[in-house]
């Protein structure tokens, strides 16, 4: 998010009354029509290829539909891609998602809020710019970082944690057990809806993830770079922010959300791919970038240039690192042309 925007952030809802005669009401009533149809289904055709470019297909359209206390009604076209999107929902209830082709509406899931104390927003507060973020590497890794110069973005779907970008249970049963005047067909309905929509975030969201730490995290160094020669690269927030500008592919950069069950708010109804269970994974304090791509064609993976002088501030060599190690490093620096200073235990020697 744009730290500017991200800064002034608030949460005002407190209860939304309007909000249930929206839900029982002609939903073709609140499709705005800000874009000409041709350009709804151009901007939804976007596929991005290995090489940055694009080509595309014609597929459905998907409109989320917003209301707030403020009496304004608004829709974002293929959601995540707008950032404006995300600050929008901060005080402001998404109705419904719309799926619309060739010009009609193919089906609608709306948002459980009948009881509106679950959809209150997670009061993610924003880092600073100069908060420190860790990203940890075997050497393999790390190599085809500095030599191609583009970071590599795994598809959700394949992360180990299979329930990466599946929304919480508590969430179907907000839809079960607190909204009134929806039948039980129309219930299993909605379900199906959410379900078939994170399946389809999960098969178009690519993740980097990186760690938000002031100092080194000595698990992260076993989890995930446990071997003689791996590395740690540090940044800042400031600095990725910053370099987001020069990446070919728009990037989303959220710090994640942990939770206890039970657990139901807006942001991981929608949005479950910035959430995570707190018992697990709470200690890896995750700032997640993503691309979300639809219709990779079956890409497991992306990659996207990054300019590594913005990007890295220091290079930290393994504390399980000898001289071996660093030599080897400053070789493969020199060969790749990469000027950026090297840390050996805490000091700095390139």
């Amino acid at each position: 998010m744009n730290m500017k925007n991200h800064s002034k952030q608030t949460n005002k809802l407190n209860g939304l009354e309007p909000v249930k005669e929206i839900q029982n009401t002609d939903i073709s009533k609140f499709i705005v029509k800000t874009l000409p149809l041709h350009e709804k289904i151009r901007t939804n055709r976007l596929v991005i290829s290995k090489d940055g470019g694009s080509y595309g297909k014609e597929v459905p359209v998907r409109i989320f539909v917003l209301g707030g206390n403020d009496g304004e009604i608004s829709q974002f076209n293929t959601f995540y891609e707008d950032e404006k999107a995300f600050i929008k929902a901060n005080d402001h209830v998404i109705f419904f998602q719309v799926i619309m082709f060739e010009n009609k509406i193919v089906s609608h899931e709306y948002s459980p809020i009948s009881n509106n104390k679950y959809f209150r927003n997670s009061n993610n507060s924003p880092l600073l710019a100069n908060q420190k973020v860790w990203r940890y590497f075997n050497l393999t890794k790390f190599e085809d970082l500095i030599k191609n110069r583009t970071l590599f973005f795994n598809r959700l779907d394949r992360f180990i944690d299979k329930l990466e970008g599946i929304s919480p249970d508590s969430c179907e049963e907000c839809i079960l057990n607190t909204e009134t005047g929806k039948s039980i067909v129309e219930k299993h309905e909605n379900i199906r809806l959410m379900k078939e929509r994170f399946n389809f975030a999960r098969n178009s969201t690519f993740t980097s993830c990186w760690h938000i730490n002031n100092k080194q995290n000595e698990r992260m160094w076993k989890e995930y770079a446990n071997e003689r020669s791996s590395v740690a690269i540090e940044t800042t927030y400031g600095d990725i922010m910053s370099a987001k500008e020069d990446v070919q592919l728009p990037l989303h950069i959220e710090k994640i959300r942990y939770f206890d069950e039970p657990f139901v708010n807006q942001e991981s109804y929608w949005f479950p791919f910035l959430f995570k269970r707190r018992a697990p994974y709470e200690w890896e304090n995750e700032l997640r970038l993503s691309i979300y791509a639809y219709n990779y064609d079956n890409q497991t993976y992306i990659r996207t240039k990054v300019p590594l002088d913005k990007f890295i501030k220091k290079i930290h060599l393994s504390p399980l690192a000898k001289k071996h190690e660093l030599i080897n490093i400053e070789k493969m620096l020199k060969m790749h042309k990469v000027n950026i200073p090297v840390y050996f235990k805490n000091k700095r020697v390139i």
